[in-house]
């Protein structure tokens, strides 16, 4: 059983809180499922804090963790319907509009089954550590569960959760449905995927035309995504930046995949989660790890990266007995001589308080196209940056990146890489010019 950290339970409950909210559930109230309940602390959770917005199921295979859920159901007077059922035998039978799966291992055995009844804006939130597959320790058992070949990159953790999210695409566009995914975290060896899905061929068709294959420098670990198009590309080492297939002997590209090339995160799903997370006791783990999602996805050309935070009608700087590593993700800077807060979104800049500030805003969940959505992948600067005595500073890299033009922000997936639209050559170009001025 994967273990929850504490900040993905509030980022999961608070999905939840937000999609009750935003009334785009076709039951009311929400029919959620813990799928693999164990404890029960997920269902639970969503009881107590949500209340009556929503129905819990907790479904466990084995008897003890039934009898487990339902001594902890007693003890927190909360009343949840406890199933003893096979997971994927009940997502056959029943239809659930919030899915959440904390998956042992292999989360592909549930794909097929999650999508088969999960109706139009339904949310799947899914957790695995399928270690062997999605980190390339045994690649042909990621070919076979998840039909994709991997190798072992510095890129790994987001590689594994486009990796997952291909097969998640194919699964449901075998039911006619498209995928659009909300936020992807990873913590150690698993990660959390929470998307919503769309019904139609047309919705599948775009998920589908999303997964492609990813060609891969085994030398300096530059890569790009293969073109949209079903003609063979004569020579595909002409799509990547770097000369290493022409300079050294042998072969050293690879073709990974195929993966997901579409965008791994919802900034207004994020932000909307990001202010309706003040309302929850989980609110100091929820901000931090929702600030850092929201500044990755907004993936800045600008410094402009932080977020406001709500304390009632107000916007305040700094709660009392806050720390600064807290504190620093959401510092104050709103900015209202704007033309409209669509506009904020598509620039990459700042939201406007006026999208935030109504209590009763229904949050947004689209599945519109991914026009500003954040560069795929991240350099590790330990790997690209020049051998020497100081390394720099990833805050320093990113300062450079903005004033060069580019989109640039750190990455949770790495705490030492830097995720922007800069492709390898112009992002050692930038490096070597921040070294050399760091050292006069």
């Amino acid at each position: 059983m994967v273990h929850l950290p504490r900040s993905l339970k509030a980022l999961i409950s608070t999905a939840l809180a937000v999609y009750a909210k935003s009334g785009k559930s076709c039951f009311k109230p929400v029919r959620c499922l813990d799928g693999i309940g164990a404890s029960g602390i997920m269902g639970l959770l969503w009881k107590k804090h949500i209340l009556d917005n929503i129905g819990v199921t907790i479904n466990d295979s084995r008897t003890k963790a039934c009898e487990r859920i339902k001594e902890n159901a007693q003890l927190n007077d909360l009343n949840v319907k406890v199933l003893n059922r096979d997971t994927c035998a009940l997502l056959h039978e029943q239809t659930y509009n919030f899915i959440s799966l904390n998956c042992h291992t292999v989360a592909a055995c549930y794909l097929d089954s999650a999508f088969r009844n999960l109706p139009k804006d339904g949310i799947l939130a899914i957790t695995t550590t399928d270690d062997a597959a999605l980190h390339a320790i045994t690649p042909e058992i990621a070919l076979r569960n998840y039909a994709g070949f991997v190798t072992r990159t510095l890129y790994k953790k987001e590689l594994a959760v486009r990796l997952f999210l291909a097969a998640v695409a194919r699964a449901a566009a075998r039911y006619n449905k498209g995928v659009h995914v909300l936020c992807s975290v990873a913590f150690k060896s698993s990660f959390t995927v929470l998307l919503t899905v769309k019904r139609g061929p047309t919705h599948a068709n775009k998920s589908i035309r999303n997964i492609r294959k990813l060609i891969h420098c085994s030398m300096c670990e530059d890569r790009t995504f293969y073109p949209l198009t079903n003609y063979p590309i004569e020579s595909p080492s002409s799509l990547l930046g770097c000369d290493c297939s022409s300079n050294l002997p042998g072969k050293v590209v690879l073709e990974l995949g195929p993966v997901w090339s579409g965008s791994i995160f919802n900034e207004e799903f994020l932000v909307a989660m990001y202010h309706h997370s003040c309302k929850f006791p989980w609110k100091v783990k929820a901000s931090v790890l929702l600030g850092q999602l929201v500044a990755e996805a907004r993936c800045s050309i600008t410094n402009e990266n932080n977020l406001p935070q709500p304390q009632g009608n107000n916007f305040v700087v700094k709660r009392e007995h806050e720390t600064e590593e807290e504190n620093s993700v959401k510092r104050l800077k709103v900015h209202n001589d704007v033309p409209s807060d669509r506009e904020i979104l598509n620039s990459g800049k700042l939201i406007s308080v006026s999208t935030i500030k109504s209590e009763n805003m229904n949050p947004v969940i689209t599945l519109d196209s991914d026009k500003d959505s954040a560069p795929p992948f991240y350099f590790n600067l330990h790997r690209h940056s020049l051998k020497g005595p100081q390394l720099l500073r990833v805050d320093i890299v990113i300062q450079f990146l903005r004033r060069a033009g580019y989109r640039a922000s750190r990455t949770h997936f790495d705490r030492e890489a830097v995720r922007t639209n800069a492709n390898l050559s112009d992002l050692t170009k930038i490096l070597t010019q921040a070294a050399n001025m760091n050292t006069q």
